[in-house]
């Protein structure tokens, strides 16, 4: 159920109890009163609790926004080194079909939201792939 409504929820019952209570005529005042007093701090305890769970739901995205703008920044670091031996290798070819690997996950991302680790360790076994083929001839 959405916040809005279990708030008008809350309300209604706490209302409609009050109200029963109090068109009672058979019971003691004391007992209404302690009842009321009863309903009372549950409501309020449901109020704390929304709120409660309302704080743990902005920390958990807060804490996955922050897990993915770290995984993010390692992945720039990895293709960063993975680039910087690249411009060391020999040989022309491998460096521009190696460049095209390595921009395969950015290019992925765009198009599929984020990038998982399976593209940038695929991309990896490519240009791995592509050395040593190079060393061989």
């Amino acid at each position: 159920m959405p916040l809005a409504t279990l708030t008008a929820a809350r309300n209604k019952l706490l209302q409609d109890t009050k109200a029963q209570l109090e068109q009672s005529g058979n019971l003691k005042t004391s007992i209404k009163e302690k009842v009321l007093f009863g309903i009372t701090g549950m409501y309020e305890i449901i109020l704390r609790m929304s709120e409660s769970r309302q704080t743990l739901q902005l920390q958990l995205e807060k804490a996955k926004l922050s897990a993915k703008e770290e995984l993010l920044r390692k992945e720039k670091e990895h293709f960063d080194k993975l680039e910087g031996l690249l411009e060391t290798s020999s040989g022309a070819d491998a460096k521009g079909t190696a460049r095209d690997i390595l921009k395969e996950p950015y290019s992925n991302r765009s198009t599929k939201g984020t990038s998982s680790g399976s593209i940038t360790a695929g991309a990896v076994f490519k240009i791995s792939c592509i050395r040593s083929r190079k060393q061989t001839v």
